[in-house]
């Protein structure tokens, strides 16, 4: 009878313990026909523990300046602050929580880019995401068109 109390602690624990994901969304629109720019949106779907991201969109080279940055992290709520900065190969993404707060479960829009014409997006890279205790939460990109 005591082995089996344990064996289902031991199951409680390691469900309660285990590892919830989140996922980087970042979504392509077709080019404009009258700017030839391409709309990127950035979104993050949560499981309602997400306090802190980084990322990187990587474009291939691209001549300083020439990314819009405008509207990268307006979507993000009030209670966080967030940033972005082109490089020569895209566009680095930070956002961390003003408080001991995370983004609430479900789909959360980020913001928006606007690449430059001829430009798209080739890759996620360096994606990290932590809840409010610092803890690195399992998170994966996916990159749609």
């Amino acid at each position: 009878m005591k082995t089996l109390q344990m064996l289902a602690a031991t199951l409680a624990l390691g469900f309660s313990a285990s590892a919830v994901s989140s996922e980087l969304l970042v979504t392509q629109a077709d080019t404009s026909a009258k700017s030839g720019q391409r709309s990127v949106s950035i979104d993050i779907v949560s499981d309602g523990n997400v306090s802190g991201f980084n990322f990187f969109v990587r474009t291939g080279q691209l001549k300083l300046g020439s990314v819009d940055l405008s509207a990268c992290v307006e979507a993000l709520p009030k209670n966080f602050d967030g940033e972005c900065r082109q490089g020569l190969e895209g566009v680095y993404f930070y956002a961390l929580a003003k408080g001991r707060e995370a983004l609430p479960a479900g789909l959360n829009p980020v913001g928006k880019l606007r690449l430059p014409a001829g430009v798209e997006v080739v890759g996620i890279e360096e994606l990290a995401m932590g809840d409010i205790e610092g803890n690195a939460i399992d998170a994966s990109p996916r990159l749609a068109k």
